[in-house]
């Protein structure tokens, strides 16, 4: 058996972002890369996560915060010098008293600063799908973040008018199952291996960023 002739299989490294603490940033670290519902923009988020339509899920997700903030400092004591937990009433108090001071930022104006993908947006090289719904309740993309994203040609945008926070659903149908953003995804790495492809006929290079 000539393994030698096989050809060579294409691998399509692929990330799937959700939530705030995953940022689009890293997408740009290793391989193709998609974001759903990622959360650029952190200060306009967490402020729209504390409107009272979100307010629902803002308790939710802060229960869950203050469950796990306080079980690691339980376990390390010398390390996390927790406030109050139970007199914090919104994602920003959280980021402003614990987040950032535990992990190096002066407050939360300073974490959601330096740490929102969106200023990093322009050092994305390799191809990328982002995937937003204009409906999405708490994550916001700033007008500044698009017109990045817009500027960049490593960056697809794939905004859809529904679809909530990661809710991309659709009916099923003879071509493609319900879940419409894994179906986006496929859709994105095969048009890449297509031109990849395309390209290594005309005896040219593939480059990355396109």
């Amino acid at each position: 058996m000539d393994c030698g002739a096989a050809p060579r299989p294409r691998y399509f490294p692929g990330r799937l972002f959700h939530g705030r603490q995953y940022r689009a940033e890293a997408v740009g670290r290793d391989g193709r890369g998609r974001a759903v519902s990622a959360c650029l923009d952190l200060a306009p988020s967490a402020d729209a996560l504390h409107r009272p339509a979100n307010r629902l899920y803002e308790r939710r997700f802060l229960r869950r915060l203050r469950r796990k903030a306080g079980a690691r400092a339980a376990r390390h004591p010398a390390l996390y010098r927790m406030p109050p937990l139970g007199e914090i009433r919104s994602i920003r108090d959280f980021d402003d008293r614990v987040t950032a001071p535990h992990m190096g930022y002066r407050d939360a104006v300073d974490y959601y600063d330096r740490a929102s993908a969106a200023r990093l947006l322009h050092q994305i090289r390799v191809p990328t799908l982002l995937v937003h719904a204009e409906d999405d309740p708490f994550i916001v993309v700033t007008e500044e973040s698009r017109r990045r994203i817009a500027a960049n040609p490593a960056l697809t945008w794939l905004a859809t008018r529904y679809g909530g926070h990661c809710g991309f659903l659709q009916p099923a149908n003879g071509r493609e199952d319900a879940y419409w953003a894994e179906n986006r995804l496929l859709e994105f790495f095969q048009n890449k291996l297509t031109a990849m492809r395309h390209a290594e006929t005309a005896g040219v290079g593939y480059e990355r960023e396109s």
